[in-house]
């Protein structure tokens, strides 16, 4: 009797080491995991404190779905994690119209060390919009100062590819 009791008695220890086990991995996972694996926490880094963001919803439009970016100037970050910040692309006042409704997202960009190449989709006017912005600021300058000086935004896409090619730019989007 006494020998059974012990082989339960270890076999309950066991279950619940295991248990606890993969609970311990899946907070060290959580932990690190704004370090290790940002993309999971929805935030991807452009370089110069600049983040693209994925927005928690997702916009439809012409039965296509589309999910909502935006490009931030990180202010809160955990780890490698942008959680919030202020809007450089679209900026706050065109991100949304008038009475709250989204009005303008991300949905493509590409960067290297000295570029990021944006397109944006409008909602009312149904169309693209087109951003570049030059990477050669301290990362400590305001968002008014990135937006004013740095980011330079085209309304065609003929238009955009035309400073693309004059700036030596060679990603595309």
């Amino acid at each position: 009797m006494r020998r059974n009791n012990s082989i339960i008695l270890n076999a309950i220890l066991c279950i619940v080491g295991c248990i606890l086990s993969v609970f311990l991995l899946f907070i060290a996972f959580f932990y690190i995991s704004p370090w290790i694996f940002p993309s999971l926490w929805g935030s991807y880094s452009l370089g110069k404190n600049l983040y693209l963001v994925t927005e928690e919803h997702c916009f439809y439009h012409e039965n296509k779905r589309f999910q909502g970016y935006v490009i931030l100037q990180g202010t809160q970050i955990e780890g490698k994690v942008c959680h919030g910040g202020e809007y450089v692309v679209p900026t706050y006042e065109n991100y949304y119209d008038s009475i709250g409704n989204y009005r303008e997202f991300v949905t493509e960009s590409k960067h290297n060390d000295n570029w990021i190449i944006i397109k944006t989709y409008i909602i009312p006017e149904k169309r693209n919009k087109y951003y570049i912005i030059r990477k050669d600021f301290d990362e400590n300058i305001s968002v008014e100062e990135i937006v004013s000086k740095h980011v330079k935004e085209f309304e065609t896409y003929h238009s955009f590819i035309d400073a693309c090619n004059a700036l030596s730019i060679d990603i595309r989007i």
